[in-house]
């Protein structure tokens, strides 16, 4: 097969450009990607192999998304997996606090009390 230097050029020069309106995009939502981080990287590399379609046949395009399937399946679940836990653990610190300060509230009401039927 023969290679079309200027579509090659077209296809890289495009990669390139939707590659910066990725990063533009991930930049704006700042902590709002947090625990999609496995999805912005699904998105870019599954863009990246659309557009290498334009030089590449498709069975070697097919044959190169299984193995970022095959080694990418075990990274999506373990960014889902930290993200859960870690979102697990902040309600849990933020309940933590919570009771603290119910608990705070109700020591300095008592105290109050306390003073006033003493004084």
């Amino acid at each position: 097969m023969e290679m079309n230097w200027t579509v090659f050029g077209l296809s890289l020069a495009l990669a390139h450009v939707l590659a910066w309106a990725l990063n533009l995009l991930i930049h704006h939502l700042g902590q709002e990607q947090d625990g999609y981080t496995w999805l912005l990287v699904v998105i870019g590399v599954g863009g990246t192999l659309i557009i290498s379609l334009t030089t590449v046949p498709w069975q070697y395009v097919f044959a190169i998304l299984a193995y970022f399937a095959a080694s990418g399946v075990p990274m999506i679940l373990g960014d889902l997996y930290r993200t859960m836990r870690s979102r697990r653990q902040a309600r849990l610190a933020a309940l933590d606090e919570a009771r603290r300060e119910v608990l705070d509230d109700q020591t300095k009401k008592a105290a109050i009390r306390s003073e006033r039927a003493a004084g």
